[in-house]
């Protein structure tokens, strides 16, 4: 199992004790920078010899397709995001430079990945992962700016892949062909662990991702669902909160929904961070909303030691 880079973001943690106002000020400062134009492309292939990014917290949280460009993103340290091949290099520099973590996807429109049936198709898949075959991620790996590979969304939802779910054994081979063109950097599938552990044992995946929605009734018991089928597959659990359609109805979360959901979540001993779907400049800047993250950040901030399963200690490839 590839080891996710904590111990990279565990060196940059910021000190401690920060008030929920102070906080709050920040969030608002990262959202007005959020809008700042994207930097110019560089080449790409080979990464540019940095510094390490100065991310706020070890622990990632952020929301989801949050700008990479721009000064200021505190309380928000990670994102899940993606970029053309010709921008990786500088879009993956701009994320260090501001402190920022990624799970990136490469197969960026499931559009493109899928059978003229809607079914899920592997080698459409490789072939949009292929275009970033010549880009060294490792260093980026290395020093936790990348978090990992997100190999694609939802392959649970049977409504994405006409009618019947991604099979596990194509899972288990994009993670495989991932990590064959990166061997260090992690592979993620964007499903929970409650649906993977049909698939388990899992050789080359590493991460999941769970997202939680009011219509799935009470958090603590789902919670203890994901976490536990996690552990039994030795995966590590990212997290999320579907923040824009996740709320009664369908409707956007209440400030007082992230809040009591979002503590509640990043508190939890066995997730290797926090996403939020997705960044919505308008919903981030309600005052309501920003006190509510600010809450969730002062939970974050104390997070300083990973879970076994977020670093892969203990479990050896072969041993899985």
């Amino acid at each position: 199992m590839s080891r996710l880079p904590w111990d990279a973001l565990a060196r940059r943690t910021a000190p401690r004790g920060a008030v929920r106002a102070l906080l709050a000020a920040a969030l608002a400062a990262a959202l007005v920078a959020a809008g700042a134009s994207r930097g110019a492309a560089r080449p790409r292939g080979r990464a540019r010899a940095t510094a390490a990014p100065a991310g706020a917290h070890a622990f990632p949280f952020g929301p989801s397709r949050l700008p990479v460009t721009g000064a200021g993103r505190a309380p928000f340290n990670a994102t899940v995001g993606s970029f053309k091949p010709d921008d990786a290099i500088a879009t993956l520099d701009a994320a260090r430079a501001n402190g920022l973590h990624l799970l990136i996807r490469l197969a960026r429109n499931r559009r493109r990945f899928r059978n003229a049936d809607g079914s899920f198709s592997l080698e459409k898949w490789k072939h949009e992962v292929d275009a970033y075959r010549g880009i060294d991620f490792a260093p980026y790996v290395a020093d936790g700016t990348i978090l990992g590979h997100y190999l694609f969304d939802e392959p649970h939802d049977p409504t994405n892949w006409n009618g019947k779910p991604v099979p596990y054994a194509d899972i288990e081979a994009a993670a495989a062909y991932s990590k064959r063109l990166w061997p260090t950097m992690p592979a993620e599938i964007g499903s929970p662990p409650s649906f993977l552990l049909g698939g388990a044992p899992w050789r080359s995946l590493d991460l999941s991702f769970a997202q939680f929605s009011a219509r799935k009734g009470d958090l603590r018991p789902w919670l203890r669902t994901e976490v536990e089928a996690a552990r039994q597959q030795k995966l590590g659990l990212f997290l999320s909160l579907n923040v824009l359609e996740g709320g009664d109805l369908h409707g956007k979360m209440t400030p007082t929904q992230l809040e009591t959901w979002g503590m509640t979540m990043a508190a939890e001993p066995e997730a290797c961070g926090l996403f939020m779907w997705r960044y919505d400049s308008a919903y981030f800047h309600e005052p309501a909303i920003a006190d509510a993250v600010a809450s969730i950040a002062t939970v974050t901030a104390r997070r300083a030691t990973p879970a076994p399963m977020c670093r892969g200690a203990g479990w050896p490839r072969g041993a899985r």
